[in-house]
C-alpha cells in the first residue's frame, strides 16, 4: 500500500540506518489568486529523478510529466546509473540521501553524469549548506520540494523563464482563517495498519491538529529524537520494533523529548494490560476501534490542547441486519471533505477484501500466525468502520488462532469470508451509491 491519496496527496518517510528519517509529504491546495508567469515547458526535454522515497518520487514524477517532460526514475544510485548508460538525460534530480559520505561525489555518481548534464539535488529539511563543488549543480531544493520551486529549479537549468508570482496590480489583504482548536499542536501516529492511519489523521487534522505518520516503532523514535512532538498515539502491535519498546526507548532519551506524552492505542483491553502499558511508560491507553469522541478527547487532554467538539447534531446509528452501525462513518463523513471521505471509504474497501482473502488463505493452510496477525488488524479497521459483526468475528478468530484451536478458526474464518462479503457492500450501498 504504498499510495495515500486521500487528498489527492502523498505522505513519505524514508530511513536510513545511523542516518535517521526524513519525512515529507505533498498536497494539492487551491490557488491563490496570484498572477503567475506561465509554467515551463519542459516538452521534449528527458529527465532522470533519483529519489529513494517513493511518494516523493511520484510527486517529482507527475509535476515533470505536467510540464511536458518524459521522465524515468531510479530509486538508488544503481538502478540510475543504468539509466544513464541506457540514455542521454536533459537533466537530473538527485536525492542528496544516496549519496555515500565517505565518497567524493566526482568520483561516485558525479563521474557517471555527463559533463554538460544540469543537476538538482534535494535535501532534507534542517539540513546545513551542501558541501558539493561542481559546475553542474543549478540549484539546491529542501524537502518536501514545491512544485513552484521545482518548475523554477528546472526551468532555470534550460535557460527558461520562471514562474516566480508575477507583481499584483494591489495589496489585497487574504480572507480571516477562522482559529481551529488543537492548532499548534504536533501529534505523531505511530500505526502500521494504513487504514487506521487515515481514520486517525482525518479526525485529528480536522480537529486542527498537525500529523506525522510512521509505520512502526524504530520510526516513532526516530521522529521523536527529530522533531518536538505533543504527543505520541502509539500503536502496541507494530512489526520491527512494537509499541512497548518503542515507548521504553523514547523514555531512556535525553531531555525534555524523552516525556512526550504517549498513549497506547491497542485492541487488547484483557485485565492487567493497562499495567504493562503504564510500566512501559505509557501514560493512557485507547481501546481499539478507537470512538472519535475519545480520541479527541484524550489528544486534548494530553496534547494540552483545547477540547474539539463533535457536531451538535449527529446522525443516529442505523443498524443494517445487523451488519453495520452508521455512526462512525457519518461522524467521519462529517470531519472530512466529500473527496477525502469517498477515497478513504474506498481504500478501505479495497484493503479490507484483501484481508479477507488473506484470512481465507490462511485458515486453509492453518497458518494461526497469520490468522492472528489478520484478524488483529480487522477488529480495529472494521470497528472504526462500524462494521460491528465483522469486528466481532475478528476477535473470536483471533482468540481462536492465538491458543491455535483448529475447529474455532476454519469456522471463524469461513463466517469472515460471508459476513465480510455482506459488510462490504453494506458500506458501498450506504455511502457509495452508484451516480
Amino acid at each position: 500500500r504504498e499510495t495515500l491519496e486521500l487528498m489527492g496527496g502523498w505522505i513519505d518517510v524514508s530511513s536510513e540506518p545511523g542516518r535517521g528519517s526524513t519525512f515529507s509529504f505533498s498536497v494539492p491546495l487551491p490557488r491563490d489568486g496570484i498572477p503567475r508567469a506561465p509554467a515551463a515547458d519542459l516538452t521534449g526535454r528527458r529527465l532522470l529523478v533519483v529519489e529513494r522515497g517513493v511518494f516523493s518520487r511520484r510527486m517529482l514524477e507527475e509535476t515533470l510529466r505536467a510540464l511536458g517532460a518524459r521522465v524515468d526514475s531510479a530509486a538508488s544510485l544503481d538502478e540510475a546509473a543504468r539509466m544513464l548508460r541506457r540514455a542521454r538525460h536533459d537533466a537530473v534530480l538527485l536525492d542528496s540521501g544516496l549519496c555515500p559520505a565517505d565518497v567524493p561525489f566526482s568520483e561516485g555518481f558525479g563521474a557517471l553524469l555527463p559533463p554538460d548534464t544540469p543537476l538538482v539535488l534535494t535535501v532534507p529539511i534542517g539540513v546545513g549548506p551542501v558541501p558539493l563543488d561542481d559546475p553542474r549543480l543549478v540549484q539546491v531544493l529542501t524537502k518536501p520540494v514545491r512544485g513552484e520551486d521545482l518548475t523554477d529549479s528546472v526551468a532555470e537549468a534550460f535557460g527558461l523563464p520562471r514562474t516566480s508570482p508575477a507583481p499584483a496590480l494591489r495589496p489585497t489583504a487574504p480572507p480571516p482563517t477562522p482559529a481551529r482548536r488543537g492548532q499548534g499542536q504536533r501529534v505523531l501516529v505511530a500505526e502500521d495498519n494504513l487504514i487506521n492511519q487515515q481514520v486517525a489523521a482525518t479526525m485529528l487534522e480536522q480537529a486542527g491538529y498537525t500529523v506525522v505518520l510512521v509505520a512502526d516503532g524504530a520510526e516513532a523514535v526516530d521522529a521523536v529524537t527529530r522533531v518536538p512532538f505533543d504527543l505520541v498515539l502509539m500503536d502496541v502491535q507494530m512489526p520491527t520494533v512494537d509499541g512497548l519498546e518503542a515507548t521504553r526507548r523514547i523514555r531512556a532519551l535525553d531531555g525534555p523529548r524523552s516525556r512526550v506524552p504517549i498513549v497506547a492505542l491497542t485492541a487488547n483491553a484483557m485485565s492487567g494490560m493497562e499495567q504493562i502499558y503504564r510500566d512501559a511508560g505509557m501514560d493512557d491507553y485507547l481501546t481499539k476501534p478507537v470512538d472519535m469522541e475519545k480520541l479527541l478527547a484524550t489528544t486534548a487532554r494530553w496534547a494540552a490542547a483545547p477540547r474539539f467538539d463533535l457536531p451538535e447534531q449527529a446522525p443516529p446509528p442505523v443498524p443494517i441486519s445487523g451488519l453495520l452501525d452508521e455512526l462512525p462513518l457519518a461522524r467521519l463523513g462529517q470531519s472530512a471533505t466529500p473527496e477525502r471521505f469517498r477515497s478513504l471509504v474506498n481504500l478501505f474497501l479495497t484493503d479490507c477484501e484483501a484481508r479477507i482473502e488473506r484470512i481465507r488463505l490462511s485458515a486453509e493452510r492453518l497458518d494461526f500466525d497469520s490468522l492472528r496477525q489478520e484478524a488483529h488488524d480487522l477488529i480495529s479497521t472494521t470497528g472504526n468502520f462500524g462494521l460491528v459483526r465483522l469486528s466481532a468475528l475478528g476477535r473470536l478468530l483471533n482468540e481462536a488462532a492465538q491458543n491455535r484451536e483448529v475447529t474455532q478458526s476454519t469456522q471463524a474464518a469461513a463466517e469472515i469470508v460471508t459476513t465480510g462479503t455482506q459488510s462490504l457492500q453494506a458500506v458501498r450501498d450506504r455511502f457509495l451509491p452508484a451516480p
